[in-house]
């Protein structure tokens, strides 16, 4: 094996990669092209529209969100969840009068019935510029994010309780049979939701989630769960796009 082989390997079994890149997008970064899943859902849309969608953890439905445009122009068709009451609120507001689009207030677990979420008091929200949006089923999530920003991030979080329901159970009682896009935001609850999906009874074309709350562990296993059942995988700081490998190809 010759010497940069070596290298590269060896770069790659830390979790690094080594790419070559021409010279003028270091000099011009900010106009380099980077991918999301607006792309793949655009592509989708030339061969089937409006596209089935559901949204886990879509907080107001307009701030960070990659669907907002499509649901705007009537392009999705489907549900958007959202537990906490004053997010909710907001996207009852934002979306509630959208064309063929339903909204539930409730979390998505591993079993029916209620759970205990955590939260950012509001009147700490002045923390954090993402403070509103750290709702997680784990505290310690809230607790990284807020860390050097407060002597005890335990002081500033409450707790309620919102009703919870299993994935398959969350698309039974909206008569969801089928699903081209699932998108996917739960702060740290990503991965537990796509090992929900009953594969391959169900394969959404598209899953958008985020990475960023996610051990390298987790997601290593669901990435190696969603390639194992077709799907191409894009990357970036905070999420992964999930792509059936069939649809990659225009017909």
């Amino acid at each position: 094996m010759n010497i940069p082989v070596l290298i590269k390997r060896q770069f790659t079994r830390r979790g690094l990669w080594v790419s070559r890149k021409t010279s003028v997008l270091h000099d011009r970064w900010a106009e380099e092209l980077h991918f999301d899943a607006s792309f793949p859902i655009a592509h989708l849309l030339v061969q089937k529209s409006p596209l089935e969608f559901v949204q886990i953890g879509a907080f107001d439905g307009v701030a960070n969100d990659v669907l907002a445009p499509f649901v705007r122009r009537g392009l999705l068709k489907g549900l958007m969840v959202e537990p906490e009451p004053t997010a909710f609120a907001a996207l009852q507001a934002n979306c509630g009068d959208r064309p063929g689009v339903r909204l539930a207030q409730l979390a998505v677990a591993r079993a029916n019935g209620a759970v205990k979420m955590f939260r950012v008091k509001r009147e700490f929200w002045h923390l954090h510029e993402a403070a509103p949006q750290l709702t997680s089923l784990d505290p310690g999530n809230i607790r990284k994010w807020l860390a050097g920003r407060t002597p005890d991030p335990d002081a500033v979080m409450e707790t309620f309780e919102v009703r919870a329901v299993t994935f398959e159970q969350l698309l039974a009682e909206h008569g969801m049979t089928g699903l081209d896009v699932l998108q996917i935001d739960t702060e740290g609850y990503d991965a537990e939701i796509i090992r929900m999906i009953p594969f391959p009874k169900l394969r959404p074309t598209i899953i958008n989630f985020e990475i960023l709350n996610l051990s390298q562990k987790e997601i290593e296993a669901v990435y190696t769960l969603l390639m194992d059942q077709g799907y191409r995988l894009h990357e970036s700081t905070m999420d992964c796009i999930a792509y059936l490998n069939s649809s990659c190809v225009i017909q």
